[in-house]
């Protein structure tokens, strides 16, 4: 019955539109409308509604921020005790059911209400004609398919860079990579530059190491758990990935990425492990385009992932009167003159799908126009999958026995050994899991 109504509702749409395209003559009067918004936080939001308000002088909107209503009703924010968890669903069930948004902004509607249904978007770039360039078909995953079903998009997105120092390579008398470093071939030549406390081979991209630990696991293709749902984090290829990155720590080769009020983290290291957020930082940071090169992170055949993510996402709720007017700011949005718009008036500090128009400080950018280089292996699929106490205990005692070892109070191998007992307990609990297809 809700396909049938969302066809039916799809069907009203595409002829609204074909209406608009056909009938409205340019520089029309349109009515006035107030378009409900549910966002992330009222700041995230605040520059594009700045935005959106300038060019579509007829829309208002009446912004509602989830984190915000959260701080007021007084949620832990940080959610460990289950309480503020159960609140914080509460509070998003009753945002998307009674408050009922016309669209969302970098958020999720679907974990916390089965009512909420987001439109196709796909069909309505197809009836415009709408001509996506290669990295957003890339990033909206409709590269491949064009008959996908797409329910969010965004203007802007995050890939994976890598930064190499040449001005530290020509000093150490190295050649600088000129083609993609698996992670092997990456660790290998980072090495020569390691000089502690002061420079480094390379420079990790997040702070603490059990994010990083999880984040490179993806580029050499480890998986968190097995096609029957069981952890295996405790099993030897993720001991060695920790082994590597806690003894390229400890040898200087390697450092943990800086708390992001530091002023240019990357001048110290040889190898700059970031993304296309940090071009921003590079801009303002008067970096000399000549003493850097902008290569693909490094990975191995075996990757997860994708290179691109969205990082400001848009959908629009289907149970909305106004999805006429929320489509037409999302397609203008997804255009050449919005990407413009965006990195001159420093509306995101993410980069704009348009690559010729990112604030890169005249860095060469040629990396971001090879799409598709690296593999998006899936991860092993399988019936259950680890519930949100599951997830919470998994990181709890993988963080705890990482930073035993990053104080010095046991080995690794120790460490691995006390995980390997606490992951087979919890492999042993069904309480730790939940259906998949949930």
């Amino acid at each position: 019955m809700r396909r049938y109504i969302s066809l039916l509702l799809l069907g009203v749409l595409l002829t609204a539109v074909a209406s608009a395209c056909s009938n409205e003559p340019k520089g029309k009067k349109n009515e006035p409308v107030t378009l409900k918004a549910a966002v992330a936080s009222e700041g995230q939001f605040a520059k594009f509604k700045g935005y959106l308000e300038e060019k579509f002088p007829h829309v208002t909107f009446d912004v509602i921020g989830v984190l915000d209503r959260a701080q007021g009703e007084m949620i832990d924010l940080t959610l460990k005790q289950p309480e503020d968890w159960t609140k914080f669903q509460e509070l998003n069930r009753s945002i998307i059911e009674d408050d009922q948004p016309d669209f969302y902004f970098g958020y999720i509607p679907a974990p916390y209400s089965d009512q909420a249904e987001l439109v196709d978007l796909n069909p309505l770039l197809q009836f415009n004609q709408i001509t996506l360039n290669p990295v957003q078909r890339s990033l909206f995953g409709l590269d491949q398919s064009f008959d996908k079903k797409l329910e969010v998009v965004s203007p802007t997105y995050i890939r994976d860079l890598l930064f190499i120092n040449r001005k530290m390579f020509q000093s150490h008398h190295i050649t600088e990579p000129s083609s993609h470093l698996s992670w092997d071939q990456f660790r290998q030549l980072a090495e020569p530059f390691a000089s502690p406390p002061v420079k480094s081979g390379y420079m990790l991209p997040s702070v603490d190491l059990i994010s990083n630990l999880y984040r490179i696991s993806n580029v050499i293709g480890l998986s968190a758990v097995d096609e029957n749902g069981q952890v295996m984090i405790h099993q030897e290829p993720w001991r060695e990935l920790a082994r590597q990155l806690v003894g390229d720590l400890k040898n200087g080769t390697a450092k943990l990425a800086s708390a992001p009020t530091s002023e240019r983290p990357w001048s110290r290291t040889a190898m700059y492990m970031g993304s296309t957020a940090d071009l921003h930082k590079f801009a303002l940071g008067n970096e000399n385009p000549e003493d850097w090169t902008v290569m693909a992170f490094p990975y191995s055949p075996e990757a997860y992932d994708s290179e691109l993510h969205m990082s400001e996402i848009f959908s629009i709720d289907s149970s909305s009167r106004y999805i006429n007017e929320v489509w037409e700011m999302l397609e203008y949005l997804l255009g050449e003159e919005a990407a413009m718009d965006i990195t001159s008036r420093n509306l995101s500090t993410y980069a704009v799908t348009y690559t010729e128009h990112i604030l890169s400080s005249g860095l060469q950018l040629d990396v971001l126009n090879q799409i598709g280089d690296r593999p998006a292996n899936a991860k092993p699929s399988s019936p259950s999958r680890l519930s949100r106490s599951g997830n919470t205990a998994l990181f709890q005692a993988l963080n705890r026995q990482l930073n035993l070892v990053v104080n010095e109070d046991i080995g690794l191998d120790e460490a691995w050994d006390q995980l390997e007992v606490i992951v087979n307990e919890m492999n042993a609990n069904p309480a730790n899991f939940e259906n998949n297809s949930e």
